[in-house]
């Protein structure tokens, strides 16, 4: 990752520029019952419709949680707000039931059929999101659907964008792709550091598993893994590899995607309705854009009724979405404020950094990095290739590093910290010292617990106690209270409106 001078130049005419860069936290979690098994309960009522909640949501099965904030200025105000979700849901789970840390699964079912799908009523806006799961659950399996992960919103506010001189929507957008493509190039520096699912327990039954080994525990993984998560056995998809996604320009991306989108795919042809009841949304390689497995999107709020590949093309990017962070089972809400700071400074080197234009080659050698440091990353003698050589991880590292020092001073100036660059020397470390990352620590948890599951519902314990140790306001409890009263009343007006008949429905929203 070379530095570009000119960039960094203008940035330190007015550091205080970054001091207010805007991030949102999505954070996936599975319910479960004291034992460790999935739970089969519905959504509680008592968190709200998970159509309409502003904060709390489901993402593929009715027991895994999806948790929102709102966009902060601040890390720390983030988790604030993460960690008092985290309080209301947790005081309003059926008795017996918690939060699992983790981001592979708990004992899931032994007929994966049993695991449910996320249910959002009757009106087709709910309809379409209960078909688009079990379109996932039919082409990937439900058990992989199971896998959680934190997804990182992340955009610059408006002073970095004039201290750049920059006011137009396709310059903006041309940054944010320039720091899409460095982060293809380095995120598996992400992923080495942040990976927190180095093994699964041994309910998980995908039919990519046989590629893992018994660990400590009764569990099941690879020696070297660092995240399961983004390795074969997690998102990933064969059929998307045949999209060949460019990030060069807006529209390279677009027209990549589009096909994904259109055309149908032969082996999802079987998935025909049952009884009236869709089985997917369409049999395109993509059901919609959300299906597209990368381990960062380029995002942008769109209108009522507008395609999300629509609003990108028109309107340009408005913010990124990374998406390859597992969940730090030792943090109560998932992620500490230490590694916001790093993603912070890791996601800033990637915009002050020089940004080649992408090719079909070097996708290719990205993907296979990305595999490498996923499946074997603690192996000290790992090679990636750099340039197109083999270049041993650790001193990879240093180089993606020097860029990301750099960065870490600009937001200690700017934020009148010490906070980043002492974030910069933690994860520096890591890289010389394996045993040091969070999977080495899970698997050094494990052992001494004698198994992944008592692992974990150790740590689920000790998360319920310290959100309890700071119970809501009473304000907080009445916004949130108020929130579950009115999502739930909206879901019931959007049923009790006139509908056309759900497969114009559905014709109309999977149109490209």
């Amino acid at each position: 990752m070379k530095i570009d001078k000119n960039i960094i130049s203008t940035i330190e005419t007015n550091p205080s520029c970054v001091s207010g860069l805007k991030r949102g936290i999505e954070k996936e979690s599975l319910r479960c019952s004291g034992s460790g098994d999935l739970s089969l309960m519905p959504h509680p009522d008592a968190l709200g419709s998970a159509l309409t909640h502003s904060w709390i949501t489901t993402d593929f099965s009715e027991a895994q949680l999806e948790l929102i904030t709102s966009v902060h200025p601040k890390a720390v105000e983030c988790l604030d707000e993460l960690n008092d979700i985290h309080r209301f849901v947790w005081e309003n789970l059926a008795k017996g039931e918690a939060i699992w840390p983790c981001s592979m699964p708990c004992i899931l079912p032994k007929d994966p059929e049993h695991i449910p799908v996320g249910r959002y009523g009757s009106s087709n806006a709910g309809m379409a999101k209960t078909v688009y799961r079990r379109g996932l659950g039919n082409r990937y399996g439900k058990t992989m659907q199971m896998v959680s992960g934190i997804h990182y919103n992340f955009s610059f506010p408006e002073s970095f964008w004039l201290t750049l001189g920059i006011t137009d929507e396709p310059t903006k957008t041309l940054v944010y792709l320039g720091m899409m493509r460095n982060f293809r190039r380095y995120s598996w520096l992400l992923i080495y550091l942040f990976g927190g699912s180095p093994v699964a327990d041994s309910s998980f039954n995908h039919k990519e598993a046989s590629s893992l080994v018994d660990m400590a525990g009764d569990s099941l993984g690879l020696p070297f893994a660092t995240c399961l998560r983004m390795s074969d056995v997690g998102y990933v998809s064969a059929a998307q590899a045949n999209l060949d996604i460019s990030y060069n320009s807006i529209e390279a991306y677009c027209q990549a995607l589009t096909p994904g989108l259109k055309e149908t795919y032969g082996p999802y042809r079987r998935f025909k309705p049952i009884d009236g009841n869709y089985q997917q949304l369409n049999d395109a390689i993509l059901q919609i854009e959300n299906e597209f497995y990368s381990n960062i999107r380029p995002k942008r709020i769109s209108r009522s009724n507008q395609r999300p590949i629509h609003a990108l093309s028109e309107n340009g990017i408005e913010y990124l979405e990374v998406r390859c962070i597992d969940l730090d089972p030792f943090e109560a809400g998932g992620i500490s404020a230490e590694a916001c700071y790093f993603i912070d400074t890791f996601l800033l080197a990637c915009a002050i950094s020089k940004s080649p234009l992408d090719s079909p080659q070097e996708l290719s050698s990205i993907d296979k990095n990305q595999k490498l440091v996923a499946e074997t990353g603690r192996d000290e003698l790992l090679r990636l290739s750099k340039d197109g050589r083999p270049c041993l991880l650790r001193e990879y590292a240093k180089d993606v590093l020097d860029a990301c020092s750099v960065a870490a001073e600009i937001l200690d100036s700017a934020n009148k910290t010490l906070a980043y660059s002492r974030s910069f020397q933690k994860r520096f470390s890591q890289t010389r010292e394996p045993s040091t990352t969070l999977s080495s620590r899970i698997l050094e948890s494990i052992r001494k617990k004698g198994s992944f599951i008592d692992f974990s519902l150790d740590l689920a314990s000790q998360h319920l106690q310290t959100l309890k140790a700071s119970s809501l306001s009473k304000r907080q409890q009445e916004i949130y209270d108020k929130e579950v009263k009115r999502s739930l009343k909206t879901q019931k007006d959007l049923e009790q409106l006139s509908e056309v008949p759900f497969e114009k429905f559905l014709a109309d929203y999977v149109a490209v």
